[in-house]
């Protein structure tokens, strides 16, 4: 299991990472690409795939085996675009 870094003000954000990291079926079709199908990059109210693909992405990275720690900014940095609350070092839950 590779540890996530806080960034400021991730802590919640990281352990619901951690979390939904750990359910097989969901990290399998994440890391298989299978999702790719799925995302709808024309809504108009979405992020065009963006936090799909970090999510991606960063499953990809603590996966490789690389890395005992891990700083999950990007997926982060996608998350604070399409939702500006959290774009800033406040503390939010992780609902």
């Amino acid at each position: 299991t590779v540890g996530l870094r806080n960034l400021g003000n991730s802590c919640y954000m990281n352990s619901v990472l951690q979390c939904i990291s750990q359910i097989e079926p969901i990290t399998q079709h994440f890391l298989k690409y299978e999702y790719l199908k799925e995302v709808n990059n024309d809504n108009p109210l979405g992020s065009g795939g963006r936090v799909t693909k970090a999510y991606s992405s960063f499953l990809s990275e603590i996966y490789s085996g690389k890395y005992s720690e891990f700083k999950p900014h990007l997926l982060k940095e996608a998350m604070s675009k399409f939702a500006p609350k959290f774009n800033n070092e406040d503390q939010h839950d992780s609902q």
